[in-house]
């Protein structure tokens, strides 16, 4: 489903859906002619028009890039909770689980970057902050 929003002529989906490939990450919106491309080497984000081939993934959004010793990565929504309506016009979601994919592992790292990159792992996933991330 698609809306419109009266302050600029941006179109929003509501469904969303992950396709990864070896060297990129697609995200299209349900009927969008075009789709997010991100270059996983090089972090290059572009539109393009050319539709993923395969089954995606359902997603509920994108919350943004993290950066870890190992890798960047991608952090996404994976499910919402629907907490409220503001003038019963727009809905206020709350992220309820998110998870984040790797752009790329170094092809030899340390022990003790794996073992660094592991320790912000549990730290993001025990501060539990995307509990608190509300967005409409």
């Amino acid at each position: 489903t698609q809306s419109t929003g009266t302050m600029s002529a941006a179109v929003l989906y509501s469904e969303l859906k992950l396709y990864q490939t070896p060297g990129s990450i697609v995200i299209a919106g349900q009927g969008a002619s075009h789709v997010v491309s991100i270059n996983t080497d090089t972090l290059e984000v572009s539109a393009a028009t050319l539709q993923p081939s395969g089954d995606g993934r359902p997603i509920a959004g994108i919350f943004g890039i993290i950066n870890l010793p190992l890798s960047q990565y991608l952090i996404i929504m994976t499910e919402k909770t629907e907490v409220g309506q503001i003038d019963g016009k727009n809905t206020i979601w709350k992220m309820s689980k998110y998870e984040l994919i790797p752009f790329r592992e170094p092809r030899s790292p340390t022990e003790a970057t794996r073992a660094l990159n592991e320790k912000y792992l549990a730290l993001l996933h025990k501060a539990r902050w995307g509990e608190s991330f509300y967005f409409s």
